[in-house]
């Protein structure tokens, strides 16, 4: 086997505010040599160049959502299988689990999470406007995309200067999300130009025509940039489109913005 990253200890690779604080703490009680290491969010080129090198491999590591990009390389990978993880199969909604499972049945990791998405909003601008800010009444506001975009708008002309969206790559990537298809079947058959994904890019783009965006793509502020956390704190940036672990991201980024 590879020499690991940490020889003697359980290494455990993870990203920031991929695991709270809690769960690490509690596993450095229980389990002796535990050795957790942040690696940032650059964890993905990391695991693969040490996985091509096959030195220096962690014990432990996370993977994203794209975690179907390693069932090529699974042989790098216990088959938690064997392990006895059946047993715990049901514990976790059937399609999550399966999300880490191969096509010929290998279980290479966890899920951790299902990502649940949420629409984050100034209360204080949206209210300010006279629009509707209590959380019940922005959300049959804003029940489509369509919505969104008209709603958006419709603020911005209220309270220029500012913007809906972050960029048109967030558009996409939450319409994406949306789909139970993305870019491959069951097969691994590409099917990233059917409708699905046009209509995903359609809308995006949709989005930047009508001015919503800072910027298109990558020409705007970032997520999670210096110029992302100015604009939550200071309402340049009146919504956001993210799963539930922005949650903490914009608590530390804007604590001014408490209950705005």
């Amino acid at each position: 086997s590879p020499p690991t990253a940490t020889p003697g200890k359980l290494t455990l690779w993870y990203w920031t505010r991929g695991l709270s604080d809690n769960v690490l703490r509690e596993a450095l009680q229980r389990f002796d040599g535990f050795d957790p290491a942040n690696v940032g969010h650059d964890l993905k080129p990391k695991l693969l160049a040490v996985m091509s090198g096959d030195a220096y491999v962690p014990d432990m590591t996370m993977v994203n959502d794209d975690i179907a990009g390693y069932f090529g390389d699974a042989d790098h990978f216990v088959d938690l299988n064997t392990l006895g993880a059946g047993k715990l199969r049901g514990e976790y909604l059937d399609w999550k689990w399966q999300a880490g499972s191969t096509p010929d049945g290998r279980l290479l990791g966890f899920p951790l999470d299902t990502g649940p998405s949420a629409l984050y909003y100034r209360y204080d601008l949206f209210r300010q406007a006279g629009f509707p800010h209590e959380p019940a009444d922005v959300e049959q506001a804003v029940a489509t995309w369509d919505d969104y975009f008209r709603f958006g708008q419709e603020l911005m002309k209220a309270l220029p200067g500012r913007y809906m969206i972050t960029d048109a790559k967030r558009v996409f990537t939450y319409s994406m999300a949306q789909e139970p298809r993305k870019y491959l079947d069951r097969q691994g058959g590409f099917i990233g130009d059917q409708d699905h994904v046009r209509k995903a890019w359609e809308r995006a783009v949709t989005a930047v025509r009508m001015k919503l965006t800072a910027g298109f793509f990558d020409n705007g502020a970032d997520s999670g940039s210096v110029d992302q956390h100015a604009a939550w704190s200071s309402g340049t940036e009146m919504s956001v489109v993210n799963a539930s672990w922005m949650t903490s991201e914009i608590k530390d980024a804007a604590p001014r913005t408490s209950g705005a």
